[in-house]
């Protein structure tokens, strides 16, 4: 079995590379970003349920720790077992503070805890 060619796929707003594995870049695109909806969702459900006293830039910190576990329980795991390039593992890193930075700042800004006790 060959190794897998990587092809780069020009759109009119970004490049997305192709596995080469025969999937158009489209379905796996919107797959992405599905992903990402679904975990931003999961993200908001968790920032809803703190206590009213937190402020914006505790909820916003909350949702960057959370990009942090993130990458701890996926990524990091890539340098353990496989021996990704330490630098490509920290990029990643500090690609998914970057982006859990800013989708923290509109979800800390438009989720808000209730004030009222929920009894749990």
């Amino acid at each position: 079995m060959g190794a897998m060619q990587f092809k780069l796929v020009e759109f009119p707003f970004a490049r997305c590379g192709s596995t080469g594995d025969g999937r158009p870049p489209l379905p796996i695109v919107i797959m992405q970003g599905a992903a990402g909806a679904i975990a931003a969702l999961l993200v908001s459900m968790v920032i809803g349920m703190t206590r009213p006293e937190v402020g914006f830039f505790g909820r916003w910190f909350a949702c960057v720790l959370i990009g942090a576990a993130i990458w701890l329980s996926s990524s990091a795991s890539n340098y353990i077992w496989y021996k990704y390039p330490q630098e490509f593992v920290l990029d990643e890193l500090f690609c998914k503070l970057f982006e859990w930075a800013c989708g923290g700042f509109f979800i800390a800004a438009i989720v808000r805890p209730r004030n009222k006790m929920l009894g749990y």
